[in-house]
């Protein structure tokens, strides 16, 4: 299964060489405007193809869409990325090479009436370089649904969009909002199947166009996972007191204390041209009653989803997924008599800071994998492991091999 850091590239290379200038872009000192010629458009790179260490990373899967904003200076003088543009584009062929689109994503692409010669929809909004100063990128994509067919863009039915409403303002913290898209973290009570939960993906870099060519001018986007994945894999001990147990016997999986709400921001900082890192909605106490917290004394409780026999950690019973964020204060298990099944037993595992590392306060793009051991009354941690959660193109990740050696 391979896995990969998303590049875009926009443009095919005969592209490229047709885009090429032999001077530098830019005004006479840079802050000067350009135009919105052939020659100023701007292009999205994985760098140079002929590293030996891209090489063999692969690039985002022909109908992966995205949209993305790119922040400049606007004023002759000015210091801050204070004008922006937003477009959509869709990669086109096995090579991550990109084309821009309109937002609906609905155009007939027999239909060559709809796109110009670069291949770009003539209803879509197209980036130039604006200048010779910094110009800031924030892409998006939730990742599973960006190649969905029936995946609804940047309509307010979509969530491939970034909004300027004042709905989608987040306050951080008392001085200070930001817009952002918002996403429910509940997982089967919200969504049926690991593959429906939101997936959000977000990549920013802030370059300008120094270089001689418009192919040195390309810009590297790489998109990563905004949340965490978790992913906890059981088997009952050989001494913990149960004789008979069977995968049908672990009926369920629960996340406690993680949040309901994670919040993707989009928006540039006027000063830095970076997003705000990715935030979530705390849990609060007092949002539940007194006979919820005597239940579960975190707050929420979110059911993890069975990964499937055949993608079960070698050696165990069975494995569990989910997509979370926030806090993650305790791994509940359901589990019945194998030759009594209406006798169901619920265990809790309490997560916790060990050695320096910590699995409570997750991370993003962090993949957590609780390797836990069941005994009659209790949990027991074999080996709990921190890695990086690395994007698939096959959309939906199962890796969760840990050598416990």
């Amino acid at each position: 299964m391979k896995k990969f850091g998303i590049y875009i590239l926009l443009f095919a290379v005969a592209l490229l060489a047709a885009c090429s200038t032999d001077s530098p872009v830019g005004g006479v000192n840079g802050g000067e405007p350009l135009a919105p010629t052939e020659g100023n458009i701007v292009l999205f790179s994985a760098g140079n193809l002929g590293n030996a260490s891209r090489a063999t990373i692969p690039y985002l899967g022909k109908g992966g869409r995205f949209v993305c904003r790119m922040y400049h200076i606007g004023a002759i003088g000015g210091t801050t990325f204070d004008t922006y543009t937003t477009a959509w584009l869709k990669v086109n062929n096995d090579y991550g090479n990109s084309v821009y689109r309109s937002h609906l994503f609905d155009a007939d692409e027999d239909d060559s009436s709809l796109f110009d010669d670069f291949g770009f929809e003539k209803m879509s909004t197209i980036f130039y370089w604006q200048n010779r100063r910094n110009h800031a990128f924030i892409a998006f994509t939730d990742l599973h649904r960006t190649f969905d067919n029936d995946y609804v863009g940047g309509t307010a039915e979509g969530t491939l969009k970034m909004e300027d409403s004042a709905a989608d303002y987040v306050l951080i913290d008392e001085d200070a909002q930001y817009r952002a898209n918002k996403f429910d973290l509940h997982t089967t009570t919200k969504y049926a199947t690991y593959e429906k939960q939101p997936d959000p993906a977000l990549a920013d870099t802030v370059m300008l166009p120094a270089g001689a060519t418009q192919e040195a001018n390309r810009v590297e986007l790489i998109f990563r996972h905004c949340f965490s994945q978790i992913q906890v894999n059981l088997k009952k001990s050989a001494d913990g007191g149960i004789v008979n147990l069977s995968a049908a016997d672990i009926l369920k999986v629960e996340l406690l204390g993680v949040s309901e709400e994670g919040y993707v921001f989009y928006e540039a900082n006027p000063s830095t041209g970076k997003p705000h890192p990715t935030a979530y909605k705390p849990v609060e106490q007092r949002d539940y009653t007194e006979e919820e917290l005597s239940k579960n004394q975190y707050g929420t409780a979110m059911e993890m989803y069975d990964m499937g026999e055949e993608n079960y950690q070698p050696g165990y019973l069975k494995s569990f997924r989910a997509i979370a964020f926030g806090q993650l204060r305790a791994i509940r298990l359901y589990w019945r008599e194998h030759d009594n099944p209406d006798v169901v037993h619920e265990v809790t595992y309490t997560v916790k800071i060990v050695d320096g590392n910590d699995y409570i306060n997750l991370r993003s793009g962090v993949k957590y994998v609780h390797n836990l051991e069941l005994r009659r009354g209790t949990l027991a941690v074999i080996k709990t492991v921190i890695l990086p959660w690395e994007i698939d193109e096959t959309k939906n990740s199962t890796s969760g091999v840990v050598d416990e050696e």
